[in-house]
């Protein structure tokens, strides 16, 4: 499914790419449970050197990015959320739904922008003494 990745130096070739926990990434974790033998120490050097290997950066942020929405797909389904019926889903989801998009559309600004522009006119001239 991956591609076999080899790592440079006194690292353990890694195999293939482990399930990156999306919640809580931990590349010293990732290691050690593919070298459940190797110290704490070692898999956390090793694991940074993984880091740094543009193969695997890339395939990490793939899955990252497989597992992110969208600012489109957040605000879709904010809507379906503040769209249900009131008997499908809590009063208060739909209600913080409704802040929330009230919020990204500035309904609820509480700055005033004040958009006039004072200009000041100072002329210099020479003193009568």
């Amino acid at each position: 499914m991956f591609a076999i990745l080899q790592t440079p130096g006194p690292c353990r070739p890694l195999g293939t790419l482990p399930k990156y926990d999306m919640e809580t990434p931990n590349a010293t974790r990732a290691y050690m449970a593919l070298h459940p033998k190797t110290s704490y120490d070692s898999a956390r050097a090793c694991a940074s050197r993984l880091l740094a290997d543009e193969n695997i950066r890339a395939e990490i942020n793939r899955r990252i990015a497989e597992h992110t929405l969208t600012s489109g797909e957040v605000l879709t389904r904010l809507t379906a959320i503040a769209n249900a019926p009131l008997d499908a889903i809590d009063t208060r989801d739909s209600l913080r739904a409704l802040e929330l998009l009230g919020k990204y559309h500035a309904l609820f600004t509480e700055k005033v922008e004040q958009t006039e522009k004072k200009v000041t006119h100072v002329t210099i001239g020479k003193g009568d003494g």
